[in-house]
């Protein structure tokens, strides 16, 4: 199926300037984001990277960002060579990139069937690397974990595809791998010979809230409604990086039926895009670079608005025909081979999308192309702009068959201006041979800042604690808030917090609700602050057994109150502090006649005159007179 598509030849060439259509109006394309401000090649002869790479390897089928996994402050790369021939006739391989800030490579590592540390074990015509996508840190190392697809992978039947996850180490070495396929990883979803699952792989963030990634799987060569027509699981997955659950998206879909044509290799590619609906989950793309709206393989994208659970609750198509886009498509341009995020470009809020057409003809036959569209919040494309040899600022040079757009991923922001930039795959390059492969790294125009608040620190941020929020240390453009702001939690118990100029909330001085009255228990609630209610104080000692004695006499004066300790934990004399100098005792006797306790008596001896020491045989009060609260006498002994 694969093949096929990339063997597509289109028999016809339309010269199209480069123009950005908003509210009916058109406007110049260097005068909105997304155009090209400077480039980047990497190729076997460009860019720093030394491979060495081999004909036919097809680098930049495949491209991730990894996240920054030497720690040198810049995102690094992770880029498929499907057709690499280490251990076998196509087998497949991943090259890691460390990145510099000007978009060239300062390091690599080569994963492969017969190096990098893979022990996974790959088959002639796997095609390892034809999808690569970052997973985060999945084992809490810091360090950036990849997803791998392997379309051609032969368990259960062939060609019904696999995909790694691989656990890196920070030199892009693996470190442990998990296999997922018809016959691995927990996978319990029906594959079929040539559904080519794993030609594309990405995050989708925690759907099920279980503190674990889980990814969006293509299989475009699934039958479901008509041949290749294609298919999209969504996989919720543990820690140990194997399905729990899977979740099916095809034209069985309920409400999705009638939407797919044959061929149409929906789920070719795809990409999750922040949340558009405001239902707290991010969209998921899905690209179907066979799609004939509009003529033969001019291709689609579809956005896909989904649950918790993955089902599929509403969706978008974007076509030569719908969804509000206004470029201009050709026969065979493939447009949806790749769908990539773009971190909002024109500070409308909301994410933009990039989508290749590898098989587009601005300067030569299939030398290929990026879209880049600006979304409405329902999935419909507000405005675009196209990047080709002839459009979109970028230089180049692009070259017959190069297919330029056959993959492409948010690098993020790696020269820390504030914008996105953007790495594509032109799988077919020639540099150094045939079809070796090249990717290129875009630095695009856009409102700066779009990184703001996505928990990621970026160059050009002194912090980024996942929100825009005041308050909390770090301000909404990422500074640091100045020392002495609040940043106060809901806790009226804990005090008044301030933040140290560092990005630190200090703590505050906890609430004292002391009252000062040893017959209630003094607490604080977090939302109302401190409360007394009568009742022993906690640090109050229990007796096992004691006896109370009260006489109401006819003569006042005669009035009995008597209390007894005979039986309980035993007492050191340490335990009564010292009532000649400062401590206080006290006598409360409650009503639990309601079923709460009510203060029925008290009596408070303050500590001084009329305590005596008897060294260690405790401390004894004698007051005739019986001036503090009518106590004339009290005995306490340790044992």
């Amino acid at each position: 199926m694969k093949a096929a598509l990339e063997a597509l030849v289109r028999t016809s060439a339309i010269a199209a300037a480069a123009f950005l259509y908003w509210a009916g109006a058109c406007i110049p394309a260097l005068a909105l984001p997304g155009n090209v401000v400077a480039e980047q090649k990497i190729s076997d002869t460009a860019g720093g990277f030394a491979g060495p790479l081999s004909d036919n390897d097809a680098f930049g089928s495949g491209v991730a960002a990894i996240g920054d996994i030497d720690g040198n402050g810049v995102v690094d790369l992770a880029v498929g060579a499907p057709a690499d021939d280490d251990g076998g006739s196509d087998r497949g391989a991943v090259w890691v990139l460390r990145m510099t800030s000007a978009g060239t490579v300062l390091a690599t590592q080569k994963i492969s069937d017969t190096t990098g540390g893979f022990g996974g074990g790959l088959s002639n015509g796997d095609r390892f690397g034809a999808a690569v996508a970052g997973v985060g840190d999945l084992d809490g190392d810091g360090i950036g974990d990849l997803a791998v697809g392997a379309p051609g992978d032969d368990d259960g039947g062939t060609d019904r595809g696999g995909l790694w996850i691989l656990w890196l180490n920070a030199d892009g070495t693996v470190k442990a791998q998990q296999k997922i396929s018809d016959t691995a990883g927990g996978f319990a979803g029906a594959l079929s010979n040539g559904d080519a699952f794993g030609s594309a792989v990405t995050p989708l963030g925690d759907l099920d809230g279980d503190g674990v990634v889980d990814v969006a799987v293509g299989a475009p060569g699934d039958d479901d409604g008509g041949t290749d027509e294609g298919a999209v699981w969504i996989l919720f997955l543990d820690t140990a990086g194997t399905v729990k659950s899977a979740t099916k998206l095809s034209e069985l879909t309920p409400g999705f039926g009638g939407q797919l044509s044959a061929f149409d290799a929906f789920g070719y590619s795809v990409t999750a895009v922040r949340d558009l609906d405001g239902d707290g989950l991010a969209e998921l793309v899905a690209g179907a670079p066979g799609d004939g709206d509009g003529g033969f393989a001019r291709g689609a994208a579809w956005v896909l608005f989904l649950d918790a659970a993955g089902g599929l609750k509403a969706f978008q198509k974007i076509s030569d025909t719908a969804g509000g886009f206004a470029g201009i498509l050709d026969d065979a341009d493939q447009f949806g081979s790749s769908v990539a995020v773009v971190r909002d470009l024109n500070g409308d809020g909301r994410d933009d999308l990039a989508v290749g057409a590898p098989g587009d003809d601005d300067g030569a036959i299939n030398a290929g192309a990026v879209w880049i569209l600006f979304l409405n919040a329902d999935g419909t494309v507000a405005l675009h702009r196209k990047i080709s040899a002839t459009a979109g600022g970028f230089v180049g040079p692009l070259s017959a068959g190069d297919a330029f757009g056959a993959a492409a991923v948010m690098a993020r922001d790696l020269n820390a201006d504030g914008v996105a930039d953007l790495a594509v795959g032109a799988n077919l390059d020639d540099d150094g041979g045939t079809n070796r492969g090249a990717v290129w790294i875009l630095f695009l125009d856009g409102v700066p800042g779009a990184f703001c608040g996505d928990g990621f620190l970026d160059p050009n941020e002194e912090c980024d604690d996942g929100n825009n929020a005041p308050g909390d240390c770090c301000s909404p453009t990422c500074t640091f808030e100045p020392a002495g702001t609040s940043c106060a939690d809901s806790d009226l118990c804990n005090g008044d917090e301030v933040c140290d100029g560092a990005g630190t909330c200090l703590p505050g001085t906890p609430l004292d609700c002391d009252d000062g009255d040893p017959c209630t228990q003094d607490t604080c609630d977090p939302a109302t602050g401190c409360h007394s209610t009568p009742g022993p104080a906690p640090v109050c000692l229990g007796a096992g057994k004691a006896v109370f004695e009260l006489a109401d006499k006819t003569n006042d004066a005669r009035d009995l109150v008597k209390f007894k300790w005979l039986k309980g934990a035993e007492t050191q004399l340490g335990d009564f502090g010292d009532p000649t100098a400062t401590t206080t005792y006290a006598l409360c006797v409650y009503d639990y006649s309601a079923g709460t306790p009510s203060l029925a008596l008290k009596v408070v001896v303050p500590p001084g005159a009329g305590w005596q020491s008897r060294g260690s045989k405790g401390f004894r009060y004698r007051d005739p007179a019986g001036s503090a609260d009518g106590a004339r006498k009290i005995v306490l002994k340790p044992g």
